[in-house]
């Protein structure tokens, strides 16, 4: 006698099907329990195996495995050679320091010191930031500082210079220094930079843009490098260059604008970024359905007439 499935009655299930039952678990769900525990459950689990190769291999379970024994507190290594041990973490430091090295937090400075107003006040962000400030602005004499700030200090100004200028300063190991020679050498470059800020606010024109976001990048940037310069442009300054330089065509919307009589730029450029995505609803709707067009009905859609017609069929 046999069964539909073509096995005779009490012989064994395929392998395959016994295998997938003891893949279930416990109770026969197919649901790892075990997975779906707490982080702090997990590492518990890890950190009694007491054994770091073991801890690693628990990757292979699954994703939720895989980088949770990094997080573990300690690590036992067993049957390695304490110097086999030491080389693999001098090289696992080695690695992480370089990267760290190879990474810059701002732009290097240019030969030419075209950058060299936002790069010192960069530099000087990082630096107060990892409390070597004092390095190279110290507060008096008496602020003492160790070997090892001045070397940090150091790699710091020397990793945002370009190579140019880094071959220049070479042989200065002091940070203060290297910093009193660049600022001695670019303190300049105001007078060098204001000259062609002033041409290019003069140039702007908000006639110019396609958008106002890409006028307010231009605007912006300008003002930024003539506070640079010690030039500070208020916002009167702003709002006249902005309603000032329309299109002629379009002098009476710059007219509507001064009738608001804002006094902050901030609340002009908001005003004209909502009108403007008010115009390109309206322009999507225009080119959606043009002038003279018949807009195309729904699929499902039923003129009022039809709705008519049938009520009084069926009454």
């Amino acid at each position: 006698m046999e069964l539909r499935s073509g096995r005779r009655p009490g012989s064994q299930p395929p392998r395959r099907a016994r295998r997938r039952r003891r893949r279930g678990g416990d109770d026969g769900d197919g649901v790892d329990r075990i997975s779906g525990l707490h982080d702090d459950l997990l590492l518990q689990v890890l950190a009694r195996l007491e054994c770091a190769r073991a801890a690693v291999r628990t990757g292979v379970l699954s994703r939720r495995w895989r980088g949770l024994w990094t997080r573990l507190p300690e690590l036992y290594f067993e049957d390695i050679a304490p110097a086999a041990l030491e080389a693999a973490l001098v090289r696992v430091v080695s690695n992480i320091y370089m990267s760290d090295l190879l990474k810059r937090e701002f732009d290097v400075l240019a030969p030419n010191s075209s950058n060299y107003l936002a790069w010192s006040i960069d530099a000087e962000i990082l630096l107060a930031n990892k409390d070597l400030l004092r390095m190279i602005k110290p507060k008096d004499d008496k602020d003492k500082t160790t070997p090892a700030e001045q070397a940090m200090a150091l790699h710091i100004l020397r990793h945002h210079l370009s190579t140019t200028l880094k071959n220049e300063y070479m042989t200065e190991k002091n940070p203060k220094v290297l910093w009193d020679l660049l600022h001695e050498r670019f303190e300049k470059i105001e007078n060098v930079l204001l000259p062609h800020v002033k041409r290019e606010w003069a140039n702007l024109r908000f006639q110019d843009f396609e958008t106002i976001e890409d006028y307010n990048t231009a605007l912006y940037g300008i003002t930024t490098r003539m506070k640079l310069c010690g030039l500070k442009l208020e916002d009167k300054d702003l709002i006249e260059k902005t309603l000032s330089t329309f299109h002629p065509k379009l002098t009476y919307i710059s007219r509507q604008y001064k009738k608001d009589n804002y006094k902050k730029y901030v609340d002009l450029s908001n005003a004209m970024q909502q009108d403007q995505r008010e115009d390109e609803t309206i322009m999507q709707n225009h080119l959606s359905c043009p002038t003279g067009t018949v807009a195309t009905p729904e699929a499902n859609a039923i003129s009022f007439k039809n709705k008519k017609d049938i009520k009084g069929k069926g009454s």
